[in-house]
């Protein structure tokens, strides 16, 4: 078993074009050699036939002609008779007249009777009888015919295969070169068909290993409808697919990349308005208190006391407010506690208040279900950044906000009658519209803006959830 093994492995180890020509020229040398072998037995055994029924043939004529010499004993005569036929033809190796008791009577040879066939000679018989025997040179096949029944002895001819033999030798060689040129055939077609076959599979591979390399433009051209065809159009669609899945990918990573950026951007603009804010408005604050403490420090009678105090509750409140309102807008304890609902409600009112902007607000679908805490900051950042947006591009009197539970995404738009804008050629540099884009797609939904100059602008957005992470409200 590990030879076999061995040799498996090593089999498996040859290239396509190897084993295909291996396989086409064994099998042509292993056809023509049975054919060549088959083609030799039978023309043995037909020649052998062939042979025999000579040599009976032969046998039998020179037994009827022997007749008339022997019974007026002219055996010079027959004897110069069965010389002319040996000469006249060339297969018969001898003819032999034996007497009742053995003994030669008349042959064919000119330089005596050879000793070998002494030995085979025998007493005449009734019976025709054929043996083949080997010599030294060549194969006799020898038929013996009784003369007159045996009265007058018995003739013995004997035919070689000197003759016929080169006519299965020829036989033979015309069969080697028919499998030499079959084998030559078979090369070629081998050849064109490890062709047909292997070059596409070269290319299959070449484009393989291009896609590895990250080159997703590659494309195996071929025309054939059979089973390479078919892989090679798979591997077509899979290179497709694989283009379309890397172009998203960098699309993904650009927008990623772009949403970090204006993150850590918008951070900074936050942070540096907070900083504005606790400057001009909470530190002004505060120097009002300081003054207003030295006013009472300085208050001669308990009224301009009591009248500072007051005056010192009402900024106090003031400032309470309005701090509380920049932690609203830093994060709205109301959406960790109530939801995206009641979060959004709350900021619309506040907003409505603060801008004088009149806004319809539609929610559906939200009663008995929260999605994910990610997906309600998001959709509140969205439809936050919308309406700032509004404040300050569009000079719109009215907004419209609806909010769609679906089931399975959540949808958006918020739309407003402002002065609109050409969408072709928007500013790349303005935040707000593709923070709300990012955020869209990095949670794997859509975000589109339809908007003409006067027309209006449309805000629409969708986020897809999982069922599982959407949270029940139901107590």
């Amino acid at each position: 078993m590990p030879n076999i093994d061995r040799w498996w492995n090593w089999a498996n180890s040859l290239s396509l074009w190897v084993k295909i020509m291996g396989i086409a020229v064994g099998m042509a040398i292993l056809v023509g050699l049975l054919s060549s072998f088959q083609a030799y037995h039978y023309a043995s055994k037909n020649l052998n036939e062939q042979l025999k029924e000579k040599s009976l043939a032969i046998a039998r004529e020179q037994a009827a002609h022997a007749e008339y010499y022997l019974l007026v004993n002219d055996l010079l005569s027959l004897t110069e008779s069965f010389k002319n036929i040996k000469k006249n033809r060339p297969d018969v190796r001898y003819i032999i007249i034996q007497g009742q008791q053995g003994e030669i009577l008349a042959h064919s040879f000119k330089n005596g009777f050879p000793a070998d066939l002494i030995t085979n000679t025998q007493n005449a018989t009734p019976n025709e009888s054929t043996v083949i025997f080997q010599t030294e040179k060549e194969m006799i096949w020898e038929s013996t015919i009784p003369v007159m029944g045996g009265k007058l002895g018995s003739l013995r001819v004997g035919i070689t295969d000197l003759h016929a033999r080169p006519r299965v030798y020829s036989l033979i060689h015309s069969l080697a070169l028919g499998t030499i040129g079959v084998i030559i055939l078979a090369i070629l077609l081998s050849i064109i068909l490890t062709g047909l076959i292997t070059k596409p599979i070269d290319r299959l591979s070449k484009a393989t290993c291009a896609i590895r390399k990250g080159d997703y433009n590659t494309i195996v051209n071929y025309s054939c409808q059979d089973e390479v065809g078919n892989l090679i159009e798979a591997f077509n669609i899979m290179a497709a697919q694989l283009k379309r899945a890397a172009k998203e990918r960098l699309q993904k990573d650009h927008l990623r990349s772009n949403f970090i950026t204006q993150i850590i951007a918008t951070q900074e603009e936050e942070r540096k308005r907070i900083a504005r804010e606790l400057h001009d408005q909470t530190g002004q604050a505060l120097v009002s208190f300081m003054l207003m403490l030295k006013m009472l420090e300085q208050a001669n009678s308990q009224e301009e006391i009591n009248n500072g105090i007051k005056q010192l509750k009402v900024v106090l409140s003031e400032e309470m407010e309005n701090i509380h309102h920049m932690a609203i807008e830093l994060r709205p304890s109301v959406l960790d506690d109530m939801g995206i609902e009641a979060a959004i409600g709350l900021y619309v009112d506040q907003f409505k208040q603060k801008h004088n902007i009149d806004i319809k607000l539609t929610i559906i679908g939200f009663d008995d279900n929260r999605p994910a805490p990610h997906v309600e900051i998001s959709i509140y950042r969205i439809i936050q950044e919308a309406l700032i947006n509004v404040l300050r591009h569009a000079k719109a009197k009215k907004i419209k906000i609806i909010l769609e539970w679906r089931d399975t995404d959540i949808r958006g738009i918020v739309e407003d009658d402002g002065v609109g804008f050409n969408t072709d050629g928007r500013d790349k540099g303005r935040l707000g519209l593709y923070g709300m884009e990012e955020r869209s797609r990095l949670l794997g939904g859509t975000f589109r803006i339809e908007s003409e100059p006067e027309g209006g602008t449309l805000v629409l957005f969708s986020i897809p959830f999982e069922q599982d992470l959407a949270e029940d409200k139901k107590p």
